[in-house]
């Protein structure tokens, strides 16, 4: 890659990246990767659960029922249980259009699979004109265990 390219793709990495991040460089496109978090702080390792970071804006309650009586048993069905779902939250920096909610996973890989389902997917169509939703999928990570004396 010439020097000038490095450059100008690296000006506009990710002020939280460490090390050496950079997944693939495509088109002068570069796609920022961070290392697992057990190679940036010490004493932390990846864990197996995965989580919904999901904001919701619900537009129309009545109508958003639908997707709820669906999505909900397709979403506990795959291990999925709600750890928070903003009856009372607080936006203490940035901006949040909307409720936030927290569903974990048993794994990341679950909560992609239970995501990407046909039945989840035809779930997203019911809430079509009733509410819209970001949804992030993520990692969990986890302390080591204390140390035993």
């Amino acid at each position: 890659m010439h020097n000038s390219t490095w450059n100008s793709l690296h000006a506009h990495r990710p002020k939280d990246t460490y090390g050496p991040a950079v997944l693939a460089v495509a088109a002068g496109t570069a796609i920022w990767r961070r290392p697992p978090v057990s190679d940036m702080m010490t004493g932390m390792s990846s864990q197996e659960k995965g989580y919904w970071l999901v904001t919701a804006v619900v537009t129309d309650p009545t109508g958003f029922q639908g997707y709820t009586s669906v999505a909900g048993p397709l979403i506990a069905a795959a291990g999925g249980r709600v750890l928070a779902r903003g009856d009372e939250f607080e936006v203490a920096e940035g901006s949040s259009p909307g409720r936030p909610f927290v569903i974990e996973f048993p794994s990341y890989a679950s909560a992609k699979e239970c995501f990407e389902s046909d039945g989840y997917q035809a779930a997203i169509k019911l809430r079509e004109g009733n509410a819209t939703f970001d949804i992030v999928i993520a990692q969990g990570v986890t302390s080591p265990a204390a140390p035993t004396s």
